[in-house]
């Protein structure tokens, strides 16, 4: 009998002579206990999609019933993307690629227990298909390596629900502690935020009267201080309905603002990741001392008291920057809010495809959606640009001809004279503007 290397190691014999080859049976001993005790899971299947091995780990993974039945898997089962949501098509996963000879990236799927006997919670697993190739390159089938990753996917949730709620908390914050007030409704025009300030401006907090009570409860007029808006027309009704509305003049008086006040409000629709309307926002100011400048400014002129004119102008020297400012911040806070929703949700459905991207762009229905919505963002983008250059161009306009009063103003102060040309017809038209009223009330009458 043919001595073993091991029995004349251990009587001192030399092992220095060639020792046969394993034969075919340890080779695949040795690989079948390797096998079946990796920790990753390993399921192979021939070109016809019969598994034709299946690990201990992928048994443990599949539960009490036999995971080499391939219909198994689709009778137990039902076999999810990522999101627990979208149902994936058996030609799109790993393993199916695979026996077609494709090498795919690491994806994760989401197996959901269609019966209590294996289980009841959603298994997460990670997996990668890969090819079995002969000599030739022909695919005799392929292999898929699953692991459970249910515990980090938890963990990135969890992780994920923390950074929103911190967000959520420094956004709560900013609202508050905001000079402007806030309101926020919801589909059904129910209250759902009141920030402090517009409890302060408004006189009175949030109620849960409906909104065709609004008008009463609150005191709300159009500028002429004395007609009560219909709620059909109030900002955050119209906004709930979808409409926008910038810079609307409105007048409160009520309990809480016995002496009323003049207010602005811009107020546009809240919508959900499919754009439909889920409730609106308004966010107003108290421009009632702007108001009374203005008003200032109209009286004098129509009753002829140029000497408080040096004093109103200078006043709206003064309210110059805090009008730039304001409109600085709200268009800051306001820009595109819209558009960055819809770039924040592609980055966050293109960030859960980071591990399939090519595939899930070319194959995916919802991933061949993205080129197309990104370039009805870049359009949305550019026609919001356009409008913020005619609004910028418009305050800046306006600016000009503020300064240009003051600086005409202040010529005749300080004894100097200013020639510049101008338009005649558009002056004459500006002046007889303001002091037809008071032409008016004493029977006067302008012929042109």
């Amino acid at each position: 009998m043919q001595e073993t290397a091991r029995e004349r190691q251990r009587d001192g014999g030399s092992t220095n002579r060639a020792e046969p080859a394993p034969d075919a049976v340890w080779n695949s001993a040795v690989l079948a206990s390797l096998f079946d005790r990796m920790s990753d899971a390993v399921i192979v299947a021939d070109v016809r999609g019969r598994f034709v091995a299946v690990n201990a780990a992928a048994r443990r993974i599949s539960g009490t019933y036999d995971p080499s039945n391939p219909e198994g898997w689709s009778r137990y089962f039902d076999v999810y993307h990522a999101d627990g949501e979208t149902l994936a098509d058996p030609k799109d996963l790993p393993l199916t690629a695979a026996i077609r000879g494709q090498i795919g990236g690491e994806r994760v799927i989401r197996l959901r227990p269609r019966h209590p006997e294996v289980g009841t919670e959603d298994i997460w697993l990670s997996c990668r298909g890969y090819p079995l190739l002969d000599a030739d390159g022909r695919c005799l089938g392929g292999a898929v390596l699953l692991r459970d990753v249910k515990a980090s996917m938890e963990k990135r949730a969890q992780k994920a629900e923390a950074e929103l709620h911190e967000r959520v908390q420094v956004l709560d914050a900013v609202i508050r502690s905001m000079g402007d007030g806030v309101i926020v409704a919801d589909a059904d025009a129910k209250f759902t935020l009141f920030n402090p300030s517009a409890e302060r401006i408004l006189g009175i907090g949030m109620t849960d009267r409906p909104p065709d009570e609004w008008t009463d409860v609150y005191g709300i007029f159009y500028p002429d201080r004395s007609t009560p808006i219909p709620t059909e027309e109030l900002p955050l009704v119209r906004a709930v309905r979808g409409g926008k509305i910038e810079d609307q003049e409105v007048f409160i008086r009520n309990p809480g603002v016995p002496e009323g006040a003049y207010i602005s409000v811009n107020a546009s629709p809240v919508r959900n990741e499919s754009q439909e309307v889920v409730g609106g926002v308004a966010v107003f100011r108290d421009v009632s001392e702007r108001k009374m400048e203005q008003e200032a400014l109209s009286q004098a002129f129509a009753h002829g008291r140029l000497e408080v004119i040096d004093t109103v102008l200078h006043n709206i020297g003064n309210a110059i920057n805090s009008v730039a400012t304001g409109v600085d911040t709200l268009h800051g806070w306001f820009d595109d809010n819209e558009l960055m929703r819809r770039f924040d949700a592609l980055a966050d459905l293109v960030d859960r495809h980071e591990g399939d991207w090519t595939a899930w762009l070319e194959n995916d229905a919802q991933g061949r959606q993205v080129r197309p919505f990104l370039l009805s963002l870049i359009r949305d983008l550019a026609n919001e640009r356009k409008g913020l250059q005619k609004t910028a161009v418009r305050v800046r306009d306006r600016v000009r001809h503020i300064v240009d009063i003051i600086r005409t103003q202040e010529s005749f102060t300080d004894g100097t004279v200013e020639r510049k040309r101008i338009d005649l017809a558009r002056t004459i038209n500006e002046a007889v503007r303001m002091i037809q009223e008071s032409l008016g009330r004493r029977g006067g009458t302008i012929a042109v």
